[in-house]
């Protein structure tokens, strides 16, 4: 045998078995955080996680890739147990929110700090009067907006607040109090529900009027929301609900018009819940995860799912990177990340 040919094979070989041995849809980093309550993608290959154990008082931003993928890069001391933390626009700022009396009397605040990013650093402190159940911060990392949550709304009413952190005035931008809100990063959209089972209404937050309405659910402490910025519509997921209740995945327009019903077979028996995100880079693609394990990335416009991950335990979380190239979802004490896999229509 001519030995250019043995040569050209066994190469061959080699580079095929190489390209073989990365399954782009298998974890290529798999570390261990611990069980988590929230995190997202930082840009320059990082992580930023959230414990979900709520007395802790630390963020970890982690390294997902070079030399050092899987390790932390910095713990940021935030002297507070965390209830939750948002991201600002840029991803250079994190707020974080302190609520040390969620549903009880009332008298104590709740504690909202700014943090650098790359530094650690505190930038600022913002003290409210009463719980705070969301915050998001918007318009050049100088919006501050909060949803105060009481039960005793004869003394405080439930509502979503803006807070300008140059001039430290608050301004109160609801229509009717929520217990679940989001805003559209460039602070002139927000949606919002008393998650009593009314109506979640669509706001031009501008000029504080109503833009449309999406019709009740029917379900105390019902729905979750997540806005796609890029086609402008608004997702929504049941958590909590009743005997034969589907847990659907439904999208509206700014109107109030259903979009497209992106149906898991799941319904409240089955006790499976889970979150979702849109793919940053693609209005037509929502990725999912849920209790049962299973990370699934749907075609809105045709309302099936074209992929499916069953890592075989339960997860509630997942994120993209703003590049669409990655996706992370945290399972047990695990966090993994796994490269986004190219869907063909």
């Amino acid at each position: 045998m001519n030995i250019r040919y043995l040569l050209f094979g066994l190469s061959f070989l080699c580079i095929f078995s190489l390209a073989n041995s990365h399954d782009s849809h298998t974890a290529h980093l798999n570390f261990t955080t611990g069980e988590l309550q929230q995190f997202d993608f930082l840009p320059g290959q990082r992580l930023v996680t959230q414990s979900q154990n709520q007395t802790d008082e630390t963020l970890v931003i982690w390294a997902t890739g070079g030399k050092h993928a899987g390790e932390k890069i910095r713990v940021i001391e935030t002297g507070r147990p965390v209830s939750d933390y948002d991201l600002s626009p840029d991803k250079t700022r994190i707020v974080t929110n302190y609520q040390p009396d969620f549903l009880g009397s009332g008298n104590l605040p709740s504690e909202i700090n700014i943090w650098d990013v790359d530094t650690g650093k505190h930038i600022q402190r913002v003290l409210v009067p009463y719980p705070v159940y969301m915050i998001r911060l918007t318009k050049n990392n100088t919006m501050l907006w909060y949803a105060w949550q009481r039960i005793d709304m004869a003394q405080s009413p439930n509502g979503m607040y803006k807070y300008d952190l140059k001039t430290k005035k608050t301004f109160w931008r609801a229509l009717h109090g929520p217990t679940y809100m989001e805003i559209d990063r460039s602070g002139n959209i927000g949606v919002q529900n008393d998650g009593w089972g009314e109506e979640t209404t669509l706001v031009n937050l501008i000029n504080n009027t109503q833009m449309g309405i999406i019709p009740g659910t029917g379900l105390p402490l019902g729905t979750l929301f997540k806005f796609d910025f890029h086609s402008k519509s608004v997702g929504i997921t049941t958590v909590i609900g009743f005997k034969n209740d589907p847990r659907n995945i439904t999208l509206w327009d700014m109107n109030g018009n259903l979009i497209q019903v992106l149906t898991n077979g799941y319904t409240w028996e089955d006790n499976i819940y889970g979150g979702f995100t849109f793919n940053p880079l693609n209005v037509n693609e929502l990725v999912s995860a849920d209790s049962a394990g299973r990370i699934r990335i749907w075609d809105i416009e045709k309302g099936e799912w074209r992929f499916e991950k069953n890592v075989g335990r339960e997860m509630t979380y997942c994120c993209v990177t703003t590049d669409g190239e990655q996706i992370a979802s945290n399972v047990g004490t695990q966090t993994i990340i796994f490269p986004y896999p190219k869907i063909v229509s």
